[in-house]
């Protein structure tokens, strides 16, 4: 598979990154830094919550969806109307260089990425309306699954062997794909169900909606043996994520200015947390209590620490020179931190 020269940044350790000294023994231990796909610059940035610090790496054109993955991070490149990419990025970690930019697929316009528990690449090919698998080295489809009645969007797998879900837009259809890969099922549910969000430590994935509302499926959901819970945010959902480990389910909408809170447990909604802007994406830090929000034409991202009920603490706001498309915080270097209290 032939390989995209890029020009290699000029990279900082993670040391830089993260906080260039050893922390001292009563010190926290560092957070894991926020990846952030700038779209337009065709880069992705690095930033470290704490203290700012960015590292930047070139992708390929119009970056857009992110998975992490042993010691790398998968970038999708979808490309532009005039510049299809088509093509895969591969970011060492922790230090953020650039390994390879690959095209992986014949003007598909890949948008989302998933890991299974076999280590198997799912991604969204969503020109070519399908999702398609890779294995390592990851440089072309082993094959692929067409999902023709609309536009697939995200990607979630269950832990525990599967199914894979496939969220869409310009239906209100799911489409849920057994492992090893089988035809798609269709679930049907609300106009434009194309938010996932997987529910830690418990095989359960959250739908967001057009029509505002957030479909709960489980195993026997997904299977069709058992009708979906839901629960009624009144908010069109451009994307929802749990934060505080799995605790609290937070919601941002075009439609209610302001975040829902929604408690997973009883699948109700405790509360709308104002904000001042349109929140577009949500990015939860691994086994804390914060999460960075995105906002609507802005190039900068806040760092806002989530409280027991729901509430909003801004700590800071940090500039990635560029409005992000996707977002994913990433654990620590030794591992998942504990909850942090600032």
């Amino acid at each position: 598979m032939t390989s995209i020269p890029r020009h290699r940044p000029a990279v900082l350790a993670l040391a830089a990154l993260l906080g260039a000294a050893a922390p001292a023994a009563a010190a926290p231990e560092p957070a894991g830094p926020i990846a952030a796909t700038l779209f337009r610059q065709h880069r992705v940035v690095l930033v470290a919550p704490d203290t700012g610090t960015i590292v930047s790496a070139p992708t390929g054109i119009g970056p857009t969806g992110l998975v992490h993955v042993d010691d790398a991070l998968l970038v999708a490149n979808r490309g532009t109307g005039r510049a299809p990419a088509s093509s895969l990025t591969e970011i060492a970690l922790p230090g953020g260089a650039p390994r390879s930019t690959r095209f992986v697929c014949e003007n598909c316009a890949p948008t989302s990425l998933a890991i299974d528990g076999t280590g198997r690449l799912w991604l969204v090919a969503q020109a070519h309306r399908a999702v398609s698998w890779l294995d390592r080295p990851w440089e072309a489809p082993a094959g692929t699954v067409l999902v023709p009645w609309g536009w697939p969007t995200e990607l979630a797998v269950l832990p525990g062997g599967g199914p894979l879900v496939v969220g869409m837009r310009a239906t209100d259809e799911l489409a849920v794909i057994d492992l090893p890969p089988e035809r798609p099922r269709r679930l049907r549910l609300d106009l434009g169900p194309g938010q996932l969000a997987l529910r830690p430590g418990a095989a359960e994935v959250w739908v967001g909606t057009q029509q505002g509302r957030v479909f709960v499926l489980d195993r026997d959901a997904l299977a069709g043996r058992a009708e979906p819970e839901v629960v009624r945010t009144r908010a069109q959902v451009l994307d929802l994520a749990f934060a505080a480990g799995g605790e609290l389910l937070l919601v941002a909408s075009a439609s209610v200015p302001g975040l829902v809170v929604v408690d997973p447990a009883t699948r109700e909604v405790l509360a709308v947390r104002p904000y001042s802007e349109v929140v577009t994406r949500i990015a939860a830090e691994p086994g804390g209590r914060r999460v960075a929000l995105a906002f609507d034409g802005r190039p900068e991202i806040a760092i806002v620490r989530v409280g027991r009920d729901g509430a909003l603490d801004e700590l800071r706001r940090l500039d990635l020179g560029g409005e992000p498309e996707e977002m994913l915080w990433l654990p620590a270097p030794g591992g998942t931190p504990a909850a942090r209290e600032e």
